[in-house]
């Protein structure tokens, strides 16, 4: 058993099908299995069952993966220490969600490094759901997620801040009139959002449709995309309405390509959590980053 089964372990149980863990890991589809069945082949037992499309872990094979997030965990940290031990500088990595990488994260990034110019930063872009499962696997020092992860155990998690998503559209469109009212959304007007189903962030979709379901808006027609950068795009063409976080479009509605539909209801806040581990070696860091980051 190498290094590299161990992680392709740990990305086929967190994103739950090996075509999804091959992908990530930039290798092919067989070369993922063959590394499943060589733990398998070592262990002794099935770490995977088959569930419709996707593969969920056994009881053998949870065991198993809570032992090797331990393992990466202590290696990244290891690793770290090793470095600082050789005088290397000192790196620290953020983790956060591709929406929050607006004007004010970057001014307090920018504020951390001028103090602290002694110290590497790094800034690792992911999806919403994936920022705990980098922090379990120490691949991050500190994330950024909305929501608290109930899911995840031995981390931090404190509320730093909030973010209000809005439903927008073309700032010229022809979907929806400029006064526009809570009646004027119909069940014939695309919407543009994360694919059903991906390793997409599943957290902005669920949060919109819980909200036409309470205004009894039926949605229409879907037109997927895989980031919000894209959906920005796809909706500044007129080809639907988007839900987005208010401050990851701040230069499109100054320039007016887009528009907030402002209706009572459709706007929400969202708490945004950091979340960490107490264990980490650079504690320190991240609790004065933390406070740096939080309003």
């Amino acid at each position: 058993m190498e290094l590299t089964d161990i992680r392709t372990f740990v990305a086929v149980a967190q994103l739950g099908t090996m075509s999804a863990a091959s992908k990530h890991l930039f290798v092919t589809q067989p070369a993922v299995s063959v590394r499943i069945q060589r733990i398998e082949k070592e262990i002794g037992c099935q770490i995977f069952e088959r569930v419709g499309q996707k593969v969920k872990l056994t009881p053998s094979g949870q065991v198993f993966y809570t032992r090797c997030l331990l393992l990466l965990s202590d290696l990244n940290e290891a690793i770290r220490e090793a470095k600082v031990a050789n005088n290397h500088p000192s790196s620290f990595t953020i983790g956060m969600a591709e929406a929050m990488s607006s004007k004010y994260f970057a001014k307090r990034i920018q504020e951390f490094t001028e103090l602290n110019p002694n110290i590497v930063l790094n800034l690792r872009i992911s999806q919403n759901e994936q920022i705990s499962n980098l922090i379990e696997n120490g691949l991050i020092d500190v994330g950024f997620r909305y929501f608290m992860d109930h899911h995840t155990h031995n981390v931090e998690q404190i509320k730093v801040a909030t973010e209000q998503f809005v439903v927008v559209s073309s700032f010229h469109s022809k979907l929806v009139p400029t006064s526009c009212s809570i009646h004027d959304i119909s069940s014939s007007m695309n919407w543009v959002t994360f694919p059903a189903g991906s390793q997409s962030d599943e957290t902005v979709s669920k949060l919109l449709d819980s909200l036409l379901i309470i205004h009894n808006i039926s949605k229409g027609a879907l037109i997927e995309a895989e980031s919000l950068t894209a959906q920005k795009r796809l909706v500044e063409s007129d080809l639907g309405l988007g839900f987005l976080p208010k401050s990851f479009i701040e230069e499109e509605l100054e320039l007016r390509s887009l528009r907030i539909i402002d209706i009572p209801g459709l706007s929400v806040k969202v708490p945004i959590f950091a979340i960490y581990r107490l264990s980490s070696s650079v504690i320190e860091t991240i609790e004065r980053f933390v406070d740096l980051i939080s309003v």
